[in-house]
């Protein structure tokens, strides 16, 4: 027990420098491969089709019937790449919110990320399912129909997809950010986007507010991948160890103190010597007989419990 106390500033004071990694799938190389995804699924009903674009609801019935009939097969390829793109998405969120807590953040901002990325993975995969429906065959004969489902797609993949995602990027930027765990132009930048991704929510009932969504969907795909390669990995020099950090510079303190204090009053145990320093010589196995049986100091039941240390109120006997 002595040799394991005497260890204790030099040893497990720096635990730290050795802290366990994150155990995660790489947050940068998931919003790498979800924005791949996701481009690739608007393109192809885009650049593939040409002219006329992919129909947004505000369109007659007879510029949207058509083109479902036409180009069923690249809206079966958006389908499929649509909810391809959020599995990576749930991913990334589930996993990002997992590191922060591991970091040791415990702010309502964690859960608030939670509840926006789920429901963005969520909206997506739901927006796939909705578009791979309308490219099956015979659907899109029925005008009123095809024109009900291209609303609620675009209900999933519009605005349910915009609003949860500024819900995600506030959470993950106020947690992150304010910890300094990202660097600040990122918090600030998924802050902005954050806000644009709310104010996206009234483009159901104003349409000059739709430029909103892809204000907020195309930058967030940098803001994405920037945060997964920058949140860091282990929880050394994070927010979960400043405490410990600060006490382990405590104990280091007070065991130099108190090792120069007995030097300069020659032996311990005599009448003049200092009662901390002895005691804190004693809690750290070190000094004469009479000073290791000394209680060990108050501090050191702090460091006892976020692990620190494991000396009993007297070592050395």
């Amino acid at each position: 027990m002595t040799t394991q106390n005497a260890a204790f500033i030099d040893g497990r004071a720096h635990r730290n420098d050795t802290e366990q990694r994150h155990p995660s799938p790489n947050l940068g190389l998931l919003a790498v491969i979800f924005t791949v995804l996701k481009l690739a699924s608007l393109g192809v009903v885009s650049v593939f089709t040409g002219n006329p674009a992919f129909p947004s609801p505000q369109q007659p019935p007879n510029e949207i019937v058509p083109y479902f009939q036409t180009y069923a097969a690249w809206v079966l390829s958006c389908a499929f790449l649509q909810f391809g793109s959020a599995i990576p998405f749930g991913l990334f969120a589930v996993s990002t919110v997992s590191r922060l807590r591991f970091l040791g953040i415990r702010a309502a901002g964690v859960e608030i990320a939670l509840f926006g990325g789920l429901m963005v993975a969520f909206d997506s995969a739901a927006s796939g399912f909705v578009l791979w429906a309308l490219a099956q065959p015979d659907i899109a004969s029925d005008a009123v129909l095809t024109q009900a489902m291209n609303f609620l797609q675009f209900a999933f993949g519009g605005p349910g997809f915009a609003v949860p995602l500024g819900l995600f990027l506030a959470g993950v930027s106020i947690s992150a950010g304010l910890t300094r765990l990202i660097p600040r132009w990122l918090m600030w930048f998924g802050l902005i986007l954050a806000v644009i991704g709310e104010l996206s929510w009234f483009s159901m009932v104003v349409p000059g507010a739709l430029f909103l969504i892809p204000l907020t969907r195309f930058p967030a795909f940098v803001w994405l991948i920037a945060a997964g390669f920058l949140l860091p990995k282990s929880a050394s020099g994070s927010a979960a160890t400043d405490g410990d950090q600060v006490l382990a510079t405590n104990a280091r303190m007070h065991e130099e103190r108190a090792t120069a204090d007995v030097r300069r009053r020659a032996q311990c145990g005599n009448a003049t010597c200092s009662i901390a320093a002895c005691a804190t010589l004693a809690a750290l196995g070190r000094g004469t007989p009479e000073v290791r049986n000394m209680p060990a100091p108050r501090w050191l039941g702090r460091l006892n419990r976020v692990g620190y240390a494991e000396t009993p109120r007297n070592i050395g006997k």
